[in-house]
């Protein structure tokens, strides 16, 4: 498995260091922990006026329907946590270790296991919504408690948006590492492996060995088409930055990066 950054160690990690700040890059994702966890266990408040400031208590449930993504919803919310959050709410929580959110915070610590399977946690140091300190706290604790499949790999000093692309692609290169390929069909031995440069790439990626009238396939990581040619370059302008898969007849398939 290979996690991305995540908020392992919520009650330790995430929370205090989120409330270090005047302002948080993601605010939904404070209202969609609160929200959820009271309809899960129903004492973290009464109505959303004990949390949440005025406009924002009384919009908040409506927001949360289902219809708006994330952006919609940190477009809706203010750009202070002082804006956004009752007067006092923080500290009256970090103060009383049994306060109703702390021990919800502490029943969604998610570190606490012993891998199974190989695992590697992948953070950035600049990661301002997902502190890196969470992939540490949970490294320490499963190598103390006795873990030898698992390691953590700070991939740089980049923010969560730059640090999720650099984790799915080298997420997906470990794992086709830990690949033992077998054959399902008798063609399968007589296919070459595709080699696409550079990689990462911007807009237009060269295939290695591939001839003018061999067509090639861009697909999604999910198997949506979108982009299908012929020849040694493909044009990728239009693509947004992400993971994409290149497939060119008679060679296997291919994972290529791009960025913007």
């Amino acid at each position: 498995a290979v996690p991305g950054s995540g908020p392992y160690d919520i009650s330790g990690t995430q929370f205090p260091q989120t409330f270090e700040f005047e302002t948080y890059s993601n605010p939904a994702y404070l209202a969609y922990n609160l929200i959820g966890w009271n309809s899960v266990y129903g004492t973290l408040y009464g109505d959303l006026s004990e949390v949440f400031q005025e406009p924002y208590a009384s919009n908040m449930l409506d927001l949360f329907d289902g219809t708006n993504d994330a952006a919609t919803i940190n477009n809706a919310c203010p750009s202070t946590l002082e804006e956004f959050l009752q007067p006092g709410l923080v500290e009256e929580i970090q103060n009383n270790p049994m306060h109703p959110f702390q021990i919800a915070a502490l029943d969604n610590d998610v570190y606490q296991w012993i891998p199974e399977a190989p695992v590697v946690m992948y953070y950035c140091t600049q990661d301002e919504q997902v502190f890196y300190e969470n992939a540490l706290v949970a490294d320490a604790w499963m190598t103390e408690n006795g873990s030898t499949m698992h390691s953590s790999t700070n991939l740089g000093e980049y923010d969560h948006g730059q640090c999720a692309g650099l984790a799915i692609f080298n997420g997906t290169l470990w794992i086709q590492d830990l690949v033992e390929e077998c054959l399902t069909a008798v063609t399968d031995a007589e296919m070459a492996s595709l080699v696409a440069y550079p990689n990462p790439a911007t807009d237009v990626v060269n295939l290695r060995g591939i001839h003018a009238q061999t067509p090639w396939t861009v697909r999604s990581m999910s198997g949506q088409v979108l982009r299908r040619g012929q020849g040694s370059s493909v044009d990728l302008q239009g693509l947004s930055e992400g993971l994409w898969m290149i497939q060119a007849e008679g060679h296997k398939p291919t994972v290529l990066s791009l960025v913007r």
